[in-house]
């Protein structure tokens, strides 16, 4: 077991800047793939049927990367919520952790700005309406999962000790 684990105010950014990383890469990704690769390889294979098969198969599959995402965002949360009970910390530290909260909430709207303005431009906004959904709401998510991972950290809830 890992003894003396601090982390849970920096959780609230990596949560942030996780969700936006994989919900950029996602869509880049399957703009490049779906939109480019994909037409210029189809004239080339011709009437392959098992070609064909394999890519609409793969195509079929691309509906499931929002559902993906989602769970992501999810595991995220769930991830969060729990290292925050695993960690103990003094309260004049709650100060702090609100200032670090407000931070991450102002750092959360350019990136859920940036990622709008890349699905804009890509048009990857009707494959993704989950991920678009959450990538716009990303401040309101980010306050909503901060407070909570305070209300959980501060609260004397034991958790992360010995087992008293």
């Amino acid at each position: 077991m890992i003894m003396n684990r601090k982390g849970s105010a920096i959780n609230i950014f990596l949560f942030v800047v996780i969700a936006f990383t994989i919900a950029i890469t996602t869509i880049i990704g399957y703009y490049v793939v779906n939109d480019n690769m994909l037409p210029q390889i189809q004239p080339i294979i011709g009437g392959d049927s098992v070609v064909n098969d394999t890519l609409n198969t793969y195509q079929s599959s691309l509906a499931a990367l929002d559902y993906m995402l989602f769970a992501i965002f999810i595991g995220l949360i769930i991830m969060s919520l729990i290292a925050a009970m695993l960690t103990r910390v003094h309260p004049a530290f709650l100060f702090f952790y609100v200032i670090l909260v407000i931070v991450a909430i102002i750092v959360s709207v350019p990136l859920s700005n940036s990622y709008q303005t890349i699905e804009a431009t890509l048009g990857t906004a009707s494959s993704f309406t989950i991920s678009s959904f959450v990538m716009g709401q990303l401040p309101l998510f980010t306050a909503v999962v901060g407070v909570l991972i305070l209300i959980i950290t501060f609260v004397s809830v034991s958790g992360g000790g010995k087992g008293t």
